[in-house]
């Protein structure tokens, strides 16, 4: 919790009361799970450890690598866990539109969606400074084929776009708009408690497994 909240005031994130507890809660749950999920593959696991040789080019053993089952099934679903967060790849874009199920299954996604509503819902900042002079200058060699970024009036807006301006974090106040906030973009529409009722039930879940692991396991060593 407090490398959590080192990193949150490093980061610079948002300092408003609602977002950092739900940060907190967050990570606590997601910790939490993982640890469980660690616990619950320990007991279905068989305790077969599987070792992984080195050699050097003359044949000669340099390292023995021991990779505990245990470990591989925690390895794989950390897997799931980020290439199934929405972040890297958003299911949105995904060509492979079945794997995309897989997300049910993240923790992290679910973690990720109240992570970003925590920090951006309702979020918004001025943008009336403008562009710096040599990010605008930068502008034409990123989009060349952009010709309206050669005009004068188009980079005295961007120098000069007024007070008004402002950049939403939110979501789109109008459905019929294209995406236009973080949240829009990623699709991340649930409120920051159902997400934390979500991975309540995530953990309550992986110790129900858990338990009847142990139950089988149980009933197996009786035999």
């Amino acid at each position: 919790m407090s490398f959590s909240l080192i990193l949150y005031g490093m980061a610079g994130l948002r300092m408003e009361a609602v977002a950092v507890v739900s940060n907190c809660a967050i990570s606590i749950l997601l910790y939490l799970i993982a640890a469980q999920v660690l616990s619950c593959s320990a007991v279905i696991t068989p305790n077969q450890d599987i070792a992984f040789m080195a050699s050097d080019d003359d044949g000669n053993c340099i390292t023995g690598v021991v990779v505990n089952t245990v470990m591989r099934v925690a390895i794989a679903w950390t897997a799931v866990n980020l290439l199934m967060s929405n972040f890297m790849v958003r299911f949105v874009d995904m060509s492979q539109v079945w794997l995309s199920h897989l997300r049910w299954i993240s923790a992290m996604a679910y973690a990720f969606e109240g992570y970003a509503t925590a920090e951006f819902k309702g979020g918004s900042y001025s943008c009336a400074g403008g562009l710096p002079l040599d990010v605008i200058g930068y502008l034409p060699s990123f989009l060349p084929n952009t010709t309206s970024l050669q005009s004068g009036i188009v980079t005295s807006t961007l120098r000069n776009p007024g007070a008004g301006c402002v950049v939403n974090l939110d979501l789109a106040t109008n459905p019929m708009k294209p995406p236009g906030s973080i949240l829009d973009y990623f699709n991340l529409f649930k409120p920051i408690w159902l997400t934390v009722v979500i991975l309540a039930g995530y953990l309550l879940v992986m110790h129900a497994l858990t338990f009847g692991a142990y139950l089988l396991v149980g009933r197996k060593e009786r035999r």
